[in-house]
């Protein structure tokens, strides 16, 4: 990756049932020489790039996040992305990376919300499944990031606590009353 200060981002998670911040999604962003600020998202999902630095990157952006939590409203959760190919390759390890560092920071994991992303996850589903329910089992929430009907079998599996809605799903549901009704039936 090319230089730069990396910084978190954070966009606000809506509550759909009251329009009030449930919480904080943490994005990375990084601040270029000339200051100008870019996403990372590229970098992350550039799949040339090396996988071991995405999640160096991708865990230094939750430390400087996990230590910035209490500047959030005690209510409010901190959304953390994970995608399954990453945390697949840690199946083995008796305890998973971000779990440490909630421990090490001593952020309560009930403020965090895992947040599955879509990914082409070509593993063992029970064992990813398993390794999420590690995470619900600490304390953490769980969600299901851009959810559309592609995804609708691992909703099942999965059982989210929160179900993150993909903007053009939202776009449907706000001009139909039939996805209106299927949304509020999931």
């Amino acid at each position: 990756m090319d230089s730069g200060e990396i910084l978190p981002y954070y966009q606000p998670v809506i509550s759909v049932s009251d329009g009030s911040i449930y919480g904080y999604e943490v994005l990375g962003r990084r601040r270029l020489a000339d200051g100008t600020v870019e996403s990372l998202g590229p970098f992350f999902h550039d799949e040339r790039s090396d996988l071991q630095e995405r999640v160096e990157v991708s865990r230094e952006i939750r430390r400087m996040a996990f230590g910035r939590i209490d500047s959030l409203a005690p209510h409010q959760k901190l959304f953390v992305n994970i995608k399954p190919s990453w945390l697949w390759n840690y199946r083995a390890e008796s305890s998973l990376p971000t779990l440490k560092m909630l421990e090490t920071s001593g952020v309560p994991p009930h403020r965090i919300v895992i947040e599955i992303t879509e990914d082409e996850f070509q593993g063992d589903l029970t064992e990813l499944f398993d390794m999420i329910a590690r995470y619900r089992a600490a304390g953490c929430k769980i969600a299901v990031d851009d959810f559309n009907f592609n995804f609708m079998d691992r909703l099942i599996h999965l059982q989210p606590d929160i179900v993150k809605i993909d903007m053009a799903l939202v776009k449907r549901i706000a001009q139909s009353p039939e996805y209106r009704s299927l949304i509020e039936y999931i």
